[in-house]
């Protein structure tokens, strides 16, 4: 049979020694022994819990634990007696100065007994030791040798083992427990048989541990030790209770008093709430804490019955103490009898509820605005009611709400609630700044829109003007609310408490949503009145109100409204607005809502069963806020006006021929539309040119089978436009509403493709052209008459000019025109005919003057010789369908020059290519070679990096990849930043030539140039300067580092006979 044997861990050090002690107890004893070793206490504790030992040699704890286990106490060593050592690495008195004081101890009941022995041998409040539990001595030392704790409690007997940690420690305190360790044996174990082995063990080893023999325990000496460990229990239970009643007494968040016939005791909690020292306390009587009489009195009785020794409890409760500055605090206390220092006491618990009574009464006071909220009809009886609720529920002394007088610059009282006993005829509070009477809440809260709190009205500063007259009235702690309406504010709420701190910073945010709820309560106030006033005016018009939402959705209709429709209210509301089927020129007026964009006027149609309503409609947008709006809807039913007024306009203002509006009723038409015009409008006035050769050949039913197909054709044109035939052989447009002026273009294109489309008469195809004039609203005219003269003589200039003419009578419209239909013709003639060409101007290395490359510069070339510049026609060029086409013939073009000059040749990109990057990809790879990519690049403009940085980044990426040069052109003027120069790796950058031409205006040209120069070279670029003109100029680009330049100076743009002279030469 094997049993296990162990010993407390603080003897491991001579566990050698230990293991033949216990070799030699197996022997005597005939049976085998196991010695396990327990390295830390926690463990000790865990495995005493969990295994079962045949004997152990025990520390007093464990060997209580074994105790009530059921083991038995046989034995000790000899004059052996356990003592703790209080240990430090530092000078007592800078331990004690410490606020707080760390202890390591090994987590066991007998090493915590000496934290009370520091506590009061050294006068140290026990709440200022901080306990580290260790699992071993080791670990104890270890820390307070780092200096991780300032004291430790270890084993005498182990520092013994290890004399020489003596030097690195103090030893403060001995402590000697009147106890030892003990062997306990098993209790299955027969007691007499062990203890005679234990009386033979070899002295030898006995000695060789540190002791005198083994004293076996006659039954005497067990029942003793076994009271003493009921005693340690009791001990320790009593170190618990006073720990707990040091929590408590001294616990920084709850108050404690002890009271007699005065208090006898208070902690810091209570003098830090009331402002008294503990010593002015113990002077009180218990009743004299308190605020109210009634309270007192109820005090008296209570104090009477526990003195006398009445057991009762007093459960939490609130009431109010007098604090010493004469503030009021709200506690919440429960007390109980108690028997104290030889008498019977009582004993009470408070904490401070002041904040928390008061952020519930204004609370409460929010709730109270809320409710009357849902009541409000008017300001009087709103501030009537929120008054009320502040003096009954908030417990105000007075409050008061002031508006601003212009005249005076003194804020008025209107309304005032509680006890003011004169006090307002007493004051005065200015309006201004620079009054002293204007320095106060109301003031200050008037100018600045804040709330303000003056917490001490006998202390604060600010308050000085007013302070006698406040504090006669009890008037210890002010708040000024300002009340805002229509952007300004119109009220000052004034609140006067009776006790000082009432208002503190603290409750600034529930001021603050009070403040909100009562603005708001003004807001519904003023908009009561003003939907009644509106309601009223409603009720009684004779015109069809309905409201819609943006979503056509009808919100409101007025009575008028239902009985026009014929339909009651609620049928209505709710409803989208196409159930009536308003029409506008047969379009639903749902239709148009979604695309209106300005107010607007028209007549629509509402079709009953009967007949055809028509109403005069205006249609209004209000905003409510920044995405939602309304439509409001307001329409006079003409119907009986427009029955009348159709047949007279038809034989008035329509033309017999062609069904089209007339002059006199394009007139009016035009006069009509004008108001409701948001944006910009455009009228043409046309004249078909040659007609009274068609009347002449074919009739004048020729002419006019003519003139109906050519207003057919144009009846169909746009819509938001109208159209007339105005003359025999003229017709007028007016559109409304332009998106831009590039939609003029647009349409005089339109007309041409309606008017020359070949129109075939008695077997014969008559092609017709026509002459234009042009005037825009409303920037040639704001009436019928001023455009329609100016139109009339623009068609008369454009007559002079020729057949096809199309003039505008605005002289930047008509250069715009012009140059669109000029370079239209022109570019597609130059395809048509191969006009286009390239001019080339080269760029030379600013050391050698050598030839680095040519850039390629296109030109319309006539076949007389008649040049045509890129000002000419390239903005047409790179917003038509052309520019793919030209694109191709650039970079074809200049690979064959390329293969054949064999130098590098650049090329400016479109800026279209950044919206169509495959396109560009395809068309590179379509001339993929070698040679031609390794001398090709392409030029990027800086002007269109800013709104293409990630197409450009992708298309740079992509030359690169493939071989080719990227050139950044005109750099400066644009909008490129610093961190697109860093992302984009670009290999030459351009300085545009407005820098070159003012780089000898001042120092700073030169400077700035010089620092584009060396940002290209920082980011691995070379630099070339464009428009070098002078040879000073290029003098100073040398200085300044630049790498290549380009300018008339060198070369001007040149022709292909002229590059290859040059290249020759070269």
């Amino acid at each position: 049979m094997t049993l296990k044997v162990s010993i407390c861990p603080h003897c491991l050090p001579k566990k050698t020694i230990w293991g033949k002690f216990f070799q030699s107890l197996s022997e005597i004893l005939d049976f085998k022994l196991l010695f396990e070793e327990v390295k830390d206490f926690q463990k000790e504790t865990e495995k005493i819990e969990k295994k079962e030992y045949f004997l152990y040699y025990a520390s007093p704890t464990s060997a209580y634990l074994l105790y009530k286990k059921g083991y038995h106490p046989i034995g000790k060593f000899i004059n052996q007696i356990d003592k703790l050592l209080i240990i430090g690495s530092d000078n007592w008195e800078d331990i004690y100065k410490k606020e707080f004081i760390r202890v390591a101890t090994i987590n066991e009941r007998f090493y915590i007994l000496p934290i009370v022995q520091i506590s009061y041998k050294f006068k140290i409040d026990f709440f200022r030791i901080e306990m580290i539990l260790t699992e071993t001595h080791e670990e104890t030392l270890d820390k307070l040798i780092k200096g991780e704790c300032d004291l430790g409690i270890i084993f005498q007997e182990y520092l013994d083992f290890y004399p020489e940690l003596r030097d690195k420690v103090r030893i403060f305190e001995e402590f000697t427990l009147e106890t030892s360790h003990y062997f306990m044996l098993n209790p299955v174990i027969p007691k007499n048989k062990v203890l005679e082995a234990l009386k033979r063990i070899d002295p030898k080893i006995i000695k060789a541990l540190g002791y005198e023999g083994i004293e076996v325990f006659e039954k005497e000496t067990i029942e003793k030790l076994e009271s003493f460990f009921l005693l340690s229990e009791l001990n320790f239970e009593i170190l618990k209770a006073r720990s707990l009643q040091e929590l408590l007494l001294k616990n920084p968040f709850i108050g404690v008093l002890i009271y007699n016939e005065k208090y006898i005791y208070a902690n810091s909690y209570v003098c830090e709430i009331t402002g008294y020292t503990k010593e002015e306390i113990c002077e009180l009587k218990p009743e004299e804490l308190l605020y109210f009489e009634e309270d007192k009195e109820k005090i008296r009785e209570v104090v009477k019955r526990r003195l006398k020794g009445e057991y009762f409890l007093k459960t939490w409760e609130d009431i109010a103490w007098k604090a010493k500055d004469g503030r009021k605090v709200y506690i919440r206390a429960c007390s109980t009898t108690i028997f104290y220092d030889g008498r019977f006491c009582g004993f009470v618990l408070v904490y401070d509820v002041t904040k928390t009574k008061r952020l519930e009464r204004l609370l409460q006071i929010l709730r109270e605005i809320n409710q009357v909220l849902i009541q409000v009809d008017s300001e009087k009886s709103f501030f009537e009611k929120i008054g009320k609720s502040l003096i009954d529920v908030y417990g105000l002394k007075m409050v008061w709400v002031g508006i601003p007088d212009y005249e005076t610059k003194l804020i008025k009282p209107l309304y005032v609630f509680g006890e003011e006993k004169g006090y307002l005829k007493e004051i005065k509070v200015s309006m201004e700044e620079n009054s002293p009477e204007g320095r106060g809440p109301v003031g200050k809260a008037f100018r600045e829109n804040k709330i303000q709190i003056i917490s001490d009205t006998e202390k604060d500063p600010n308050f000085i003007p007013w302070r006698e007259p406040a504090l006669k009235r009890g008037y210890k702690s002010v708040s000024a609310i300002p009340l805002k309406t229509n952007e300004e504010v119109k009220y000052i709420l004034a609140l006067y408490a009776d006790e000082p701190f009432f208002f503190e910073e603290e409750n600034r945010e529930i001021l603050d949503e009070m403040k909100r709820d009562i603005e708001f309560g003004l807001r519904k106030i003023d908009m009561l009145i003003k939907e009644k006033i509106l309601a009223e005016t409603l009720k009684n018009l004779e015109e069809l109100v309905i409201t819609l939402d943006q979503d056509g959705t009808i919100m409101f209709i007025n009575e008028k409204g239902c009985e026009i429709l014929g339909y009651p209210q609620k049928e209505i509301i709710g409803k989208p607005i196409g159930i009536f089927n308003f029409r506008f020129k047969e379009e639903p007026l749902e239709k148009l809502l979604k695309k209106l964009e300005n107010p607007l006027r028209i007549p629509v149609s509402f079709e009953t069963s009967e007949k055809t309503l028509w109403f005069d409609m205006k249609i209004n947008f209000v905003k409510l806020n920044e995405e939602l709006f309304r439509y409001v809807l307001i329409a006079e039913e003409v119907s009986k006006i427009l029955e009348l007024k159709e047949k007279l306009d038809k034989e008035r203002f329509l033309d017999s021929l062609t069904g089209l509006l007339n002059y006199e009723g394009f007139q009016e038409k035009t006069k009509e539309i004008l108001p409701f015009i948001g944006g910009e409008g455009v009228m043409f006035i046309i004249d078909l040119c040659d007609f009274t050769y068609i009347n002449t050949q074919f009739g004048y039913e020729g002419g006019n089978f003519c003139l109906k197909k050519i207003a057919k054709r144009l009846s169909s044109f746009l819509e938001e436009s109208f159209i007339s035939r105005v003359f025999s052989d003229s017709f007028a447009f007016f559109f409304y509403n332009l998106k831009d002026k590039q939609q003029i273009f647009e349409i005089l294109k339109t007309l041409k493709e309606l008017i020359s489309k070949p129109i075939k008469l008695n077997n014969q195809t008559i092609n017709f052209i026509f002459d234009a004039g042009v005037a825009i609203y409303p920037q040639d005219g704001k009436t019928f008459e001023e455009l329609w003269e100016k139109a009339s003589l623009a068609l008369l200039e454009a007559k002079r000019k020729g057949k096809g003419v199309i003039e505008t009578y605005s002289s930047l419209m008509r250069e715009k025109i012009n140059y669109y239909f000029k370079s239209e013709t022109l570019i597609k003639r130059a395809f048509e005919e191969e006009l286009f060409v390239f001019y080339y101007q080269p760029y030379f290395d600013i050391n050698t003057l050598k030839i680095m490359g040519l850039e390629a510069l296109v030109r319309i070339k006539e076949k007389d010789g008649t040049l045509y510049l890129p000002s000419d026609f390239l903005e047409y060029l790179e917003n038509s369908l052309y520019w793919k086409e030209f694109e191709e013939w650039g970079i074809k073009t200049i690979k064959e020059k390329i293969l054949q000059w064999k130098i590098p040749i650049s090329f400016n990109l479109s800026s279209k290519a950044f919206t169509d990057l495959n396109f560009v990809k395809k068309l590179i790879k379509k001339f993929e070679d070698e040679q031609f990519f390794s001398n090709f690049g392409i030029e990027i403009t800086e002007r269109i990096i800013f709104q293409n940085v990630e197409e450009i980044k992708e298309l740079v990426s992509f030359l690169k990849k493939q071989g080719i040069k990227v050139v950044l052109d005109d750099f400066g003027i644009g909008y490129t930043s610093l961190c697109c120069l860093k992302d984009i790796p670009f290999d030459i950058l351009k300085i545009d030539r407005i820098f070159i031409n003012d780089m000898f205006k001042s120092k700073k040209e030169l400077i700035l140039v010089k620092s584009i120069i060396d940002i290209g070279h920082s980011f691995g670029m070379k630099v070339l300067a464009e428009g070098v003109e002078t040879k000073e100029q290029l003098n100073y680009l040398d200085i300044m580092g630049c790498d290549y330049v380009q300018g008339f100076y060198l070369a001007k743009p040149m022709p292909e006979e002229e590059v290859k002279k040059l290249l020759n030469k070269k």
